[in-house]
């Protein structure tokens, strides 16, 4: 062992002697931690310069006594109330001062359990060991049985030699946060998303994804007090993104997908991808004209047509079955009694990507007026390598899913024949708002939809193509290219998450397969880009009776 090892150990020992002599000289808990972790972060940058050190207690004296010295001069010149009355010789501190000065088995406890101990347990010690109260008083104060007290007193001291034997100093163990990206279909009061949005919670997850971890687990990998990780690990648990074991311990409870297993996905489905969106285009090419009788709207010429059906066309092809025999109705995994709703989740890495990534968000719907159905929109990332003007038209920010004001399509559906200069003001601006984002457009006076809409008869008619016989290569197809992503998944997700293959398969089939879809049609002339300030012709709907 090195010099720099040697005084790293050295070092490693006096630690928790450092935080009880701040302990005892500041204000405050945080900043006893402030002042120790200061203390400690300038020693350890000391000893990685390589600085020569004799005397290594004299030394660690030293830096506590200059730190100490800046910390009380910053709370008197904040508080002028503050005096400083320590006086310190600067020569012929014995080698074991710092020993004799601060109670060894005192320090042994203090900072693992102000960071490592739940908030009872936490209290109990700070009252024993620092404001030295007696077991009596503490039980009256926690209105807890004095055995209660005891042996939480006992398993505080267990606990403690536990964690002192990994030596662990502030960093040590590195936590190095990953950003991840999350996924979700159907839908719910509760949303999971808002539970997962800090790189605490994602890193908490990723850290007991396959891997069972108590509170105490969680607080040593991620360095956080346990009362926050408590508070933490309750909220995951309430949405079901965290499950128990048999044993107590906590379990992420959906899918997380790392950055290799993303490309591999992406990459199979960029292999396979011909033969599937040749089966839609040919099919689409066949019965364009019979869909163009369904739409009627001069405002749209055949390019933006054509974007409509690729869309729902597609779409079929994606959910359904080849029969209406086959179907079943999936039941989502996640639910809440309380919140209602069910929902499926997922949480993929975060990184620059070859791929675009097609997010899925559909069958939105307004007053019961109108139905919707294929609204879907591009991620953001670029293509490096493809060359697609399609594919740049429709991005996450201007597609047919922002800002569009159903409501208003419902009460103009229901009121064909209102003309615009009879709107009232409020009705009106509503109506200037959708022309501005290109989903109405105003011709004679006449308020009209900018967007493929079919009446109830004509709905039924295009929904009639659903489970037809012309479909059924491509929905085979696409049941072959899932099962293949199934087994990539299969292979790397831990077993009790199993039953959520299903979901997470067809999930990365739509959302990797979406672009290739518009590039084939792109690539055989259907399509053109609409450069608008809104693409609104990546929907299909429909007026409900």
């Amino acid at each position: 062992m090195n010099d720099k090892e040697q005084l790293i150990e050295q070092l490693l020992t006096q630690m928790d002697k450092v935080f009880f002599y701040c302990v005892k000289r500041c204000n405050s808990r945080s900043d006893a931690e402030d002042l120790s972790q200061d203390i400690l972060l300038d020693i350890m940058i000391n000893i990685n310069k390589g600085i020569k050190i004799e005397n290594f207690d004299y030394y660690i004296w030293q830096i506590c006594k200059n730190h100490y010295s800046k910390y009380v001069a910053k709370k008197v010149k904040d508080r002028e109330n503050i005096m400083f009355v320590e006086e310190f010789d600067k020569h012929g501190i014995e080698e074991n001062s710092l020993d004799k000065l601060i109670n060894s088995e005192k320090v042994s406890m203090i900072n693992a359990a102000i960071k490592l101990l739940s908030s009872d347990y936490s209290e109990i010690l700070y009252s024993y060991y620092i404001e030295d109260r007696s077991l009596s008083f503490i039980a009256e104060k926690l209105n807890l049985p004095l055995g209660t007290v005891k042996r939480r007193l006992f398993d505080i001291r267990n606990k403690l030699k536990e964690y002192l034997k990994m030596e662990r100093l502030n960093g040590r163990k590195a936590f190095v946060p990953k950003k991840f990206e999350t996924h979700r279909s159907g839908g719910a009061n509760l949303n999971p998303e808002d539970y997962t949005n800090g790189l605490i919670e994602q890193n908490l997850l990723m850290h007991s994804y396959g891997n069972p971890c108590s509170l105490e687990d969680y607080s040593l990998e991620m360095g956080i007090s346990l009362p926050y990780i408590e508070n933490i690990v309750n909220s995951l648990e309430h949405a079901t993104l965290l499950i128990k074991d048999e044993n107590g311990k906590y379990l992420t409870n959906f899918i997380i997908v790392d950055k290799n297993i993303d490309n591999k996905v992406a990459k199979l489905v960029k292999q396979n991808s011909r033969e599937y969106t040749k089966l839609i285009v040919e099919y689409c090419k066949k019965h364009f004209n019979e869909w163009k009788k369904l739409v009627d709207n001069p405002l749209l010429d055949d390019n933006k047509l054509m974007w409509s059906y690729l869309f729902s066309t597609n779409r079929k092809v994606e959910y359904l079955d080849c029969t209406k025999e086959e179907t079943v109705k999936n039941m989502r995994k996640h639910s809440h009694i309380v919140e209602g709703g069910s929902w499926d989740f997922s949480m993929s890495e975060d990184y620059e990507s070859e791929f675009n990534t097609f997010y899925i968000n559909e069958c939105m719907a307004g007053n019961g007026v109108i139905g919707v159905q294929g609204l879907l929109y591009p991620g953001q990332r670029k293509i490096e390598g493809v060359n697609s003007e399609a594919l740049k038209c429709i991005r996450w920010d201007n597609s047919a899913n922002w800002n569009a004001n159903f409501e208003l399509f419902g009460y103009l559906l229901k009121n064909k024949n209102i003309k615009y200069s009879d709107c009232v003001y409020t009705l009106k601006s509503a109506v200037d708002e959708m022309v501005e984002e290109n989903y109405l457009k105003i011709e004679n006076d006449n308020i009209k939809f900018n967007f493929v809409l079919l009446d109830f008869e004509k709905g039924k008619i295009s929904k009639e193509d659903e489970y037809s016989d012309e479909l059924i290569p491509a929905k085979q197809k696409r049941k072959e290219i899932t099962k293949k992503i199934e087994e990539i998944f299969k292979d790397v997700i831990p077993e009790y998450l199993y039953k959520d293959l299903d979901y997470i398969a067809n999930s990365y089939f739509i959302e990797k397969m979406r672009q290739h879809i518009v590039m084939a049609f792109e690539e055989a002339g259907l399509i053109e880009p609409v450069n608008e300030k809104r693409f609104v012709y990546n929907m299909f709907c429909w007026e409900r009776k």
